[in-house]
């Protein structure tokens, strides 16, 4: 094989590769879901707005978020497992909610302290 072949070779490669990624982009960026203009309560309040998800996808690539938690699946490994510790907060206040509304009291009064 010559260098000119090599060459040649190369820049095919190069300019198949760069077509199928501005072809893979584009097809991404039609297909991606919409973002809702905002997201309210039953009761009307607004909860949030598209502005806070795009803060918040914002914060999440400034940070590198993505090199962490569940997004690799082995979270503990590379650093704190921010779904894991999410589910426990809303668990704890869906706990917290249930016990007040069904008793009237939060789940360690009910447990004598052990909660």
């Amino acid at each position: 094989m010559t260098t000119n072949t090599l060459k040649r070779a190369a820049i095919i490669c190069f300019v198949v590769s760069m077509g199928g990624l501005l072809i893979g982009g584009l097809f991404a960026n039609r297909e991606a879901p919409p973002y809702p203009g905002q997201v309210a309560a039953r009761h009307g309040a607004v909860l949030f707005a598209r502005a806070d998800i795009l803060a918040g996808q914002d914060v999440y690539q400034r940070y590198g978020l993505m090199d962490h938690g569940s997004v690799w699946g082995h979270g503990s490994q590379r650093g704190m497992e921010f779904s894991a510790v999410t589910l426990h907060r809303i668990g704890e206040k869906v706990r917290e909610s249930l016990s007040r509304t069904a008793y009237g009291r939060g789940p360690g009064e009910l447990l004598g302290g052990r909660a």
